[in-house]
């Protein structure tokens, strides 16, 4: 059935609108006028009048764990916490509330010590875990993920399993003074911590994928680059069967490409052959298998992001690697071989180092044909991305996190470092593809906060007055096109995604309000009013 979209601000491409856009069968057939759009729609058409309201194509989160944002829907939220105290109050709040989702353990997540505003300005502890259980298990993550608290119950459970000595060996786990731990844990260590808790199904994953990808909607996200076969999230093959079970009986309405992760290169070689990958994207157009998604170190909260030179505000400290190079030029080799994208968290300057010449190592042509991409891609030097725009290397960035490493970043590296890092403006002005996401649940998947962020280079309060490295800034235009045309880049759809002109996919975002004309402030408070994927509405306000 056809549809037309009448009377509204609909973005085509930088500063040129239309007021009318007609689909069918889930594809654009045309932009124009009102008039000449309820022409070529016919009487049948159904028409749906936008009322002024701006139209642009749907948001494309370009990576975040979909299904951990599922699963996170089910735990405690701390996120915004004011202080420690406030963590364990929301921690017990939700415990009280939700006695059948905590009955064998609290899990919560989104605490940030440098947002804290009064008490300790430090990292939870044993101590204020223990305070919100001494009965169950309790674990909670920091909002980047990487590292997080837990209480005696689960310490307990952790030092009785065999990975426990070679994890404190490797300073993953935070002793105290006579060689106890905190209740601290980094890294491999969280993963052990939640490995404790009862265990998810597959039809538990498939349901976390559901009702996360209807919350994704609600936002205006269109289509997601998602992360969900990583540890952090749960085993390779449950992971896999929930996210298949989700498609293939059609639970999920946006659109989805699965980032995946593998535990050595041997056996990511061994699915191309015979795993997941050799059954490929299956029936449901809405599912496609995407990159091989690599890890190269930690986070900048944690310090465990990998740097060049030591941390400023702890010498001696340089974070941490998931990876060796060997091993990271092996699987990036395999990628290359089978033709298949590779993306690389780095976050520090020295893994951004190892991606670069690892990409260079397994593509000494320098043209990136399978559009190998650094996720993250924060603190860098001059010298860096412009191998980065040389080589033609993709980047996943998520402007939203400066509203909480910008304050981080003046601590963390020298003045000269921080004014060479999150060059996401530079790198897309001197000819890098430059898209952006959240990394939900690090951070949320609205992605209005995302274009506030990229546009103005403030935190949420408005700070810095100026912005920070504001050079760095990029117009409503570019942050648009990196939410939307370059995410659609990584996909290898540039040409049927993320634009709204002919021949295009039907994916639609409606804003409250004119994001093009209002003020940037305003870009934090803006709101998707409704949502439309290949022509039909999966979410109306």
């Amino acid at each position: 059935m056809k549809k037309a979209f009448i009377n509204g601000k609909i973005y085509l491409e930088r500063e040129q609108f239309c007021q009318a856009v007609l689909a069918e069968d889930g594809i654009i057939k045309a932009v124009d006028s009102n008039e000449k759009i309820k022409v070529l729609a016919g009487p049948d058409a159904e028409i749906i009048d936008l009322g002024g309201k701006t139209m642009i194509p749907g948001f494309n989160d370009s990576h975040m764990h979909l299904m951990m944002v599922g699963e996170y829907l089910a735990r405690a939220d701390v996120s915004g916490s004011k202080s420690l105290q406030e963590v364990i109050d929301r921690c017990k709040k939700f415990a009280e509330d939700n006695p059948e989702l905590t009955a064998g353990g609290i899990l919560g997540n989104g605490w940030m010590e440098d947002i804290f505003t009064s008490g300790e300005k430090r990292h939870p502890d044993k101590r204020e875990m223990n305070q919100v259980s001494d009965k169950v298990p309790v674990f909670v993550r920091r909002s980047d993920g990487h590292v997080a608290a837990a209480n005696d119950v689960l310490i307990a459970m952790v030092k009785a399993q065999p990975e426990y000595a070679e994890l404190v060996e490797k300073g993953l786990v935070e002793l105290d003074e006579q060689g106890e731990p905190t209740g601290f844990f980094k890294e491999a260590a969280t993963t052990l911590c939640e490995a404790q808790f009862p265990k998810p199904d597959a039809a538990d994953y498939a349901s976390y994928l559901s009702k996360a990808a209807y919350h994704a909607a609600s936002f205006g996200i269109t289509s997601v680059q998602s992360n969900d076969v990583c540890e952090p999230v749960g085993p390779y093959d449950i992971c896999f069967e929930g996210v298949r079970k989700a498609f293939e009986e059609d639970m999920c309405p946006i659109r989805y490409s699965l980032q995946t992760c593998f535990h050595s290169p041997e056996e990511f070689e061994e699915d191309l052959k015979t795993g997941q990958y050799s059954r490929g994207n299956g029936s449901n157009p809405l599912f496609k298998l995407g990159p091989l998604k690599l890890i190269c170190d930690g986070s900048l909260g944690g310090r465990t992001a990998l740097m060049l030179d030591e941390y400023c505000d702890k010498p001696g400290t340089y974070g941490v690697t998931s990876i060796d190079k060997e091993t990271l030029n092996k699987y990036c080799g395999i990628a290359a071989k089978n033709n298949i994208s590779t993306a690389i968290h780095c976050i520090g300057d020295g893994a951004v180092q190892m991606a670069i010449e690892a990409f260079e190592a397994a593509d000494p042509t320098g043209t990136n044909p399978n559009r190998n991409a650094i996720v993250h891609c924060q603190v860098t030097s001059k010298e860096q991305t412009d191998r980065i725009v040389k080589d033609n290397i993709y980047v996943m960035a998520q402007p939203v996190f400066l509203n909480s490493d910008m304050r981080q970043m003046e601590t963390r590296v020298s003045h000269e470092k921080c004014m060479e890092s999150y060059a996401f403006g530079s790198m897309h002005r001197a000819g890098a593809h430059v898209s952006y996401g959240t990394d939900s649940p690090v951070e949320h998947c609205n992605p209005f906060a995302g274009l506030y962020c990229a546009v103005t280079r403030k935190d949420f309060s408005g700070w810095p007055e100026n912005g920070w490295n504001a050079d760095e800034c990029v117009d409503i235009y570019d942050a648009v096109d990196g939410y939307t045309i370059e995410s659609a880049w990584a996909e290898f759809e540039e040409n049927r995604k993320g634009r709204i002109k002919p021949g295009y996919l039907a994916d639609f975002t409606v804003c409250d309000r004119d994001i093009f004309t209002c003020a940037p402030e305003e870009l934090l408070e803006a709101k998707a009013v409704m949502t439309v994927v290949g022509g039909k509405v999966i979410y109306k306000k």
